[in-house]
């Protein structure tokens, strides 16, 4: 069931893009894509393996706050499988980590899985704060838009995770419907998240976000660079996490269509040619969310071969 969902968002993936490419020209397309400045891809590459590493700094932090105690490299390869199942509704399918964790720690999923959550919420946060700042230096509607939809939905989330009381008022209400019970979270899921949502630990996580957002920021405009498309780094950054944030809170798969979208519509709007601009996104996006879900596929599959193992430290 899992492989078929899997094979129709690869599917309808596919589909959207060869609509874009035929839509744009493909001869166009194709002659964008040969003025690439080819220096730009190894660096471009290399930013985003490292923004990938921080995250996985971050999240052995997270790991070993609910008592799971991972190598860096294990921790590394966890994270980076999480990113095979990121085309799916909010990134719900990095919740695979939980079965990594299980299979090689013995961890149980109750207890894991609201390490998922809690990176996605700090992305979140790291991104819009970044948003927050360029319109400092920058206005654009579309950036001031995305800022105070983005804040004020963490401001909600993150009050709604600090206040037990009323978690635990809403699970028992939940309870009493039959057809909702079996996703009622486990005590051990609520003191996970309780244990990942205190100040401190919320403050080391958007101190390290930050930094691996701000390398997916240089690597953009790098992206941008190699297309002779020379607008500031601080618009790249904002039209391009706008268009990530817009795709994130659409909860599609991979934000496919939305990010993809908003991005090409912002870029126009600089005067860019269409068919110049769509080759840039579909770049973009090949170097960045592709780039990762070709990484974690490789991280999944030396997972789910590598036979259990003692926890290391």
């Amino acid at each position: 069931m899992i492989k078929s969902k899997t094979l129709l968002v690869v599917i309808l993936i596919m589909v959207f893009y060869i609509a874009i490419v035929l839509y744009s020209d493909i001869h166009k397309i194709s002659l964008e894509f040969l003025k690439i400045k080819v220096e730009y891809i190894i660096p471009i590459l290399a930013l985003e393996l490292l923004a990938f590493i921080v995250r996985g700094i971050r999240q052995r932090v997270f790991l070993a706050k609910l008592g799971i105690k991972v190598s860096m490299i294990q921790s590394c390869k966890i994270f980076m499988a999480g990113y095979s199942m990121i085309a799916t509704p909010g990134g719900s399918g990095e919740i695979i980590k939980s079965h990594f964790l299980k299979q090689n720690h013995g961890t149980s999923f109750s207890k894991t899985i609201p390490l998922v959550f809690i990176e996605r919420f700090h992305d979140l946060l790291a991104a819009t704060t970044i948003i927050a700042i360029t319109l400092f230096l920058s206005y654009h509607w579309e950036g001031m838009a995305i800022t105070v939809l983005s804040s004020s939905l963490l401001v909600l989330i993150y009050i709604f995770l600090r206040n037990m009381k009323l978690m635990s008022k809403i699970q028992i209400k939940l309870s009493t419907v039959k057809i909702l019970r079996k996703f009622i979270p486990t005590s051990e899921f609520n003191e996970g998240l309780n244990s990942l949502v205190t100040p401190k630990i919320t403050l080391f996580g958007w101190l390290i976000s930050f930094p691996s957002w701000f390398i997916e920021a240089i690597s953009a405009y790098f992206a941008f660079l190699s297309f002779g498309i020379n607008l500031n780094f601080i618009d790249t950054t904002q039209f391009t996490f706008s268009s990530t944030l817009f795709g994130a809170l659409s909860l599609l798969p991979g934000g496919i269509g939305v990010t993809e979208g908003s991005l090409i519509g912002l870029i126009i709007s600089k005067g860019v040619q269409f068919a110049t601009a769509s080759a840039l996104v579909l770049f973009i996006r090949l170097t960045s969310i592709w780039f990762a879900t070709a990484l974690g596929f490789v991280s999944a599959h030396y997972l789910l071969n590598q036979k259990n193992s003692p926890t290391e430290s």
